[in-house]
């Protein structure tokens, strides 16, 4: 896989009649742009011998403008976004005339050889290279790959690794390889979108020209934190459909399932603490003030007795919250699913059903498997 400075480098000279882009469209629309503007080097031209073509359109509409001449003699470009051909969602203009058509349409790109006349751009987010049209686009195209291959862990850290860096030295910053790393364990590998986004956001925040590992605890780390604690304060609350709108924020900022599934585990082992040391004590679980005055420095007592990273410098307010949670779960319940837990991990490293899936099951599970009495039992 090339990296982005090697496609901006050959996209400038070298043209080729046909291009295909693969990949997603904040990274791949910059160097069709840049493309463009190669091959049409002024305004005029461009906005004259620019045509485009999105989604579910005519084919027979795509080979007449192949055929037409560009306007003052200049070269055209004919951008294909998305054509409904290269998609999973092939319809629309009925299976017998679409196969007629794109093998019109193949056979003319096949007949493209000068790019000084024409030049078709596809873009695509992703193509099933089984499809026999796919093949043959494949055979005739330049292409500019910028998927990442998921299969491969080496070479996929590697690439986004490069693809940093050069963000970075196009903004003039530095970074240490360890703390490029912990970006990129904070972030995920799997979204470049997400990683440029967050990254730029970082470039954005810090000052120095050298960014370090407190600059992305604070920019990345905290929104991070921010976001798993609405996850576990919805469930807390057994608010259903605000945790799994949560989880799937989550998922979209490509948090490790694995990281979320510990959280919400991390997140019973309080409650059913709680649950434990409340449990034939007198709490007013709806007054903060008459909480922190009356019931807080006698569990905290308790808490710093037995000292466990789970509730290190809790804050009377957060263990105020926690012990109002843990009014809405049953001791049985909490129990059955710390004892689950170890099955919900085994699933997420290895079952071929999709993490989000395996996620939205356990929080269900939680939130829905049994009522309590009004004094949480």
């Amino acid at each position: 896989m090339h990296s982005l400075s090697y496609w901006e480098e050959k996209l400038r000279s070298d043209f080729k009649p046909v291009y295909l882009f693969l990949g997603e469209k904040p990274l791949v629309m910059p160097l069709i742009k840049n493309l463009s503007g190669a091959l049409l080097p002024d305004d005029e031209s461009r906005e004259f011998n620019i045509e485009t073509f999105e989604g579910e359109f005519a084919i027979e509409e795509v080979l007449r403008s192949i055929s037409l001449k560009s306007f003052g003699g200049m070269r055209k470009i004919i951008l294909l976004k998305e054509p409904f051909f290269l998609t999973d969602t092939d319809k629309g203009q009925g299976e017998n005339k679409e196969t007629k058509d794109t093998a019109r349409f193949i056979q003319r790109l096949g007949k493209l050889k000068n790019p000084n006349d024409v030049v078709i751009i596809i873009q695509l987010e992703t193509l099933d290279s089984r499809k026999k049209i796919s093949k043959a686009i494949l055979e005739l195209s330049e292409v500019i790959d910028l998927r990442i291959d998921k299969g491969d862990a080496k070479n996929k850290r590697n690439f986004v690794i490069s693809f940093c860096n050069e963000i970075l030295t196009k903004n003039q910053k530095k970074i240490r390889n360890d703390v490029l790393n912990y970006f990129i364990d904070q972030v995920g590998e799997d979204d470049l979108v997400a990683i440029q986004n967050e990254l730029e956001k970082l470039i954005n925040f810090t000052p120095d020209k050298e960014i370090k590992k407190e600059d992305i605890a604070k920019v990345v780390s905290h929104e991070r934190e921010e976001q798993v604690y609405e996850l576990t304060q919805a469930i807390g609350e057994k608010n259903l459909k605000k945790s799994l709108v949560s989880l799937k924020n989550l998922i979209s900022q490509q948090i490790q399932p694995i990281i979320i599934a510990g959280t919400i585990f991390n997140f019973i082992k309080r409650i059913l603490s709680i649950k434990q040391i409340i449990r034939d004590k007198n709490i007013n679980k709806n007054r903060y003030d008459i909480f922190k005055k009356d019931s807080f420095p006698e569990i905290k007592a308790i808490l710093d007795k037995n000292p466990t990273d789970i509730f290190e410098n809790i804050h009377p307010y957060a263990l105020f919250i926690l012990v109002k949670n843990s009014f809405n779960f049953s001791e049985k319940n909490l129990l059955r699913l710390y004892d689950n837990f170890c099955n919900i991990d085994l699933a997420l490293k290895g079952s071929p059903i999709k993490h989000e899936v395996i996620l939205e099951h356990f929080i269900i599970k939680i939130i829905s498997e049994d009522e309590v009495n009004p004094n949480g039992q």
